[in-house]
């Protein structure tokens, strides 16, 4: 005897006990199923999605007329890394160089030089995978390289603590953050700062469930409230890949002493241009730390 049996979003039809599936039903555990996959695989290679390092050394600071030492120190897990170390005459601070997701310290050689003419000495690293240093990048792995190469200014170069400038570009931000949450920096330089990883994730996917699959959260904005030290944002009002208003958040989050620097140009864009708004605050914001700070604007 046949019955038949209706169920919502889906029509389930009983004959002699055996289920017969609807077109609707089947649509739904098609689209259910495929979905999920692209989530499972979006977990699965997120590594590959947050680091796209290169490992092909295809330059140096010479290229640009700077004399360097080339060096490697030990991360604070032990992975063996590569950096370069650019001593520029009568300097008074040095900057450690945290740079972005991709490529290696070849790719920063311009961005090195510009800092040195500032009279900036410059230590530039690789983070664990990228360029010669060895291991595997993470969120936690490039936490302990920042930390491995501060170690290494402080006990190998004998760097005062007080004469060390944390710098971040991009991704390399929140490993700055993150580093001066653990250290007594002199100050911290921020360009194209981003609140959280899941949230510039989102941006990029809006059509995946990026906070709640998400393995790497590089957590800024949780963060930056506890930092102390002089704090200098640079954020550009044409950066597609991490919004203006992202930085103007973590700037509002952050304790004085703070400056905010509005640029123009592309998320890879060189901001530091001679004569430029950048070029003169930046002279004016390390100039200050040598005294008291200056009444810093709060701009809107």
């Amino acid at each position: 005897m046949a019955f038949r049996v209706v169920v919502a979003c889906g029509r389930v039809s009983l004959y002699n006990g055996r289920p017969h599936w609807q077109p609707m039903t089947t649509i739904f555990l098609i689209v259910f199923g495929g979905y999920f996959a692209v989530c499972v695989f979006a977990w699965a290679r997120q590594r590959a999605f947050a680091y796209r390092p290169t490992h092909d050394v295809a330059g140096s600071p010479d290229d640009v007329g700077l004399a360097f030492e080339d060096v490697t120190f030990p991360s604070a897990n032990g992975r063996t890394l590569h950096g370069w170390m650019v001593c520029t005459p009568g300097a008074r601070y040095t900057l450690l160089y945290c740079h972005g997701n991709a490529g290696n310290i070849t790719h920063r050689v311009t961005s090195v030089r510009d800092f040195a003419a500032r009279e900036l000495s410059v230590f530039i690293f690789d983070y664990a995978g990228f360029g010669k240093s060895s291991g595997r990048p993470g969120e936690k792995a490039t936490y302990n390289d920042a930390l491995g190469a501060w170690d290494y200014l402080v006990s190998e170069r004998g760097v005062p603590p007080d004469r060390i400038i944390l710098f971040g570009r991009s991704l390399g931000t929140a490993v700055a953050i993150d580093l001066a949450t653990r250290v007594d920096a002199a100050a911290i330089i921020l360009e194209s700062a981003f609140t959280s990883a899941p949230e510039v994730g989102a941006r990029a996917y809006p059509w995946l469930p990026v906070k709640l699959i998400s393995r790497y959260h590089y957590d800024s904005l949780k963060k930056v409230s506890q930092l102390r030290l002089p704090k200098l944002y640079v954020h550009s009002i044409n950066d597609r890949t991490v919004p203006y208003g992202m930085g103007r958040r973590l700037f509002g989050r952050s304790r004085e002493p703070k400056h905010w620097i509005k640029v123009r140009g592309a998320h890879d864009a060189n901001y530091l241009i001679p004569g430029s708004e950048y070029d003169r605050e930046l002279r004016a914001f390390v100039a200050d730390l040598e005294g008291p700070a200056r009444e810093i604007p709060r701009l809107v």
